[in-house]
Order: C-alpha cells, then sequence, then structure tokens
C-alpha cells in the first residue's frame, strides 16, 4: 500500500463520531488527516491511504463493542459505524 492521499465522502455525524473515538489525534492532524464540509451535508475525508486500514480495524472493534443493543440490531451508532468501516475500504 503507497502512502498517498485518499478523499472519501461521509456524513457528518459520521465524521463527528470519527473525530470522538480518539483514533484522529488532533496532533497528526496536519500531516495525516483532515476535514473539508460540504454543502450536502457531507464531509470530505482526506487521508493517508496507509491509515484506512488501521482505521477500519480499529473501528471494526468498536463495532463490536458498542454497535449493537442487548438483541445484537444495529444501533445507530453502530450504523455510522458501519458506515465508516465501508467508507475506508480503498483497494
Amino acid at each position: 500500500m503507497n502512502d498517498d492521499d485518499v478523499s472519501i465522502q461521509v456524513s457528518a455525524k459520521s465524521a463527528e463520531l470519527l473525530a470522538k473515538t480518539g483514533l484522529l489525534l488532533p496532533s497528526d492532524s496536519p500531516a495525516l488527516w483532515e476535514f473539508e464540509p460540504l454543502t450536502n451535508g457531507m464531509v470530505l475525508l482526506r487521508l493517508r491511504r496507509a491509515m484506512t486500514e488501521p482505521f477500519r480495524e480499529a473501528l471494526t472493534v468498536q463495532l463490536a463493542e458498542i454497535g449493537f443493543d442487548e438483541n445484537y440490531n444495529l444501533t445507530a451508532e453502530g450504523a455510522l459505524i458501519e458506515d465508516l468501516i465501508d467508507g475506508l475500504f480503498v483497494p
């Protein structure tokens, strides 16, 4: 995997959740990722290609820990996490 930049569109709620996870450290921001608000309620997330898989792995752990209710149904937060996991898939 090379270290070029990739851009994905995510909902503003997904971007907020991703920022809250602690995966995106502010001190890493200039070199590793940035958000650009779009006019349609979406956010453009730019990040280093090499970071997509570690984020997906960490989000998968979070999905398993907090993304389901007691009946193993996907929660609203779980749906956001799942969307982020899917969006961060970069072949």
